[in-house]
């Protein structure tokens, strides 16, 4: 069979080593130690954070300036070192801005990421990414999902060397933003030849994203969603807050396999102060059969000038 000028030829779908760490999986390995109490005192020890400090969702808006960058890197109008440059550039002008308005917890605004699945997707052993697979996500807002065509692993660091980059700029911590791994398979396309657990064990999900509508469905999907959350967590440091961010979930869902507009963000900090939620705006109702979902990393925007960011907080 022909293969398809979108897509490159996909890679064998069974990694031995992924398949075996999955396997391996016990159920200390979903559990955080030590107990709670002894890893917030931890927590307020490392971070010495005001009683309500104040935090953003993680994305800055992509610029003019940056996706021409990013459009210029790939016609080879510029080299790697210049773009690099040009995020160096952003990234400083984030965190000085977050300084300026007093926030407490700071984020390096990802100006490197095209999109925030595609991105992590073009990391990731066993998927693949397309060069004009557009799909309409709503409104007049493309993406190109990713194809996960084998079993998943990461062969290096993905988001370290940005935030690392933008904690040398500040003495305030940085918190390092990633994408939640269930958006990571609600907004790709998704292997057929195994169980979606199977699956989700790889890419280590979040609780309750592509929750089925049945009810009956509900306890095995939540049964292996909520051990691959606690795995996702357990590995690390008791002086270490996690912080997870969720947009809200349109009612007009119709999918059997719904996404929602929900894009849990993992981060190394989560503040102990009473919840409260970001504005968030609902997108229209979907029109084609993958539902709908808001995309926190590629709002367009038409001048330089600064818009304050949506600020959150979350019960530790």
């Amino acid at each position: 069979m022909p293969t398809s000028p979108l897509v490159p030829t996909p890679p064998s779908p069974t990694i031995r080593p992924s398949r075996a760490r999955a396997s391996a999986v016990t159920e200390a390995d979903t559990r955080r130690s030590p107990c709670y109490a002894e890893r917030a005192a931890a927590q307020r020890a490392h971070l010495g954070l005001p009683l309500l400090p104040t935090t953003t969702i993680g994305s800055f808006p992509q610029t003019t300036e940056l996706r021409t960058a990013r459009a210029d890197l790939r016609a080879g109008r510029i080299d790697t070192a210049d773009y690099e440059e040009r995020i160096k550039a952003e990234i400083q002008e984030v965190i000085s801005f977050q300084e300026k308005t007093g926030i407490d917890v700071l984020v390096h605004g990802e100006p490197e990421r095209n999109d925030m699945v595609q991105y992590f997707a073009e990391q990731l052993t066993g998927y693949l990414a397309t060069q004009h697979g557009w799909v309409q996500s709503y409104g007049t807002r493309y993406v190109r999902p990713p194809i996960l065509a084998g079993d998943i692993s990461r062969p290096e660091p993905m988001t370290v060397r940005w935030t690392s980059y933008a904690q040398s700029l500040t003495e305030k911590p940085v918190k390092g933003m990633l994408t939640g791994p269930v958006t990571m398979l609600a907004w790709s396309f998704v292997r057929d030849d195994q169980p979606l657990a199977d699956t989700a064990h790889q890419v280590a999900p979040a609780l309750r994203k592509t929750l089925p509508l049945r009810t009956a469905d509900r306890a095995g999907y939540l049964a292996w969603a909520t051990e691959t959350s606690r795995l996702t967590m357990s590995g690390v440091r008791p002086d270490t807050q996690i912080h997870t961010h969720m947009c809200a979930m349109p009612s007009s869902a119709t999918s059997s396999r719904p996404s929602t507009t929900s894009t849990p963000t993992s981060s190394a900090w989560r503040p102990p102060a009473p919840t409260c939620r970001s504005p968030t705006n609902s997108p229209p109702t979907a029109t084609r059969a993958r539902p709908d979902r808001v995309s926190t990393t590629s709002t367009p925007r038409a001048s330089r000038a600064r818009r304050r960011p949506r600020t959150s907080c979350a019960p530790v």
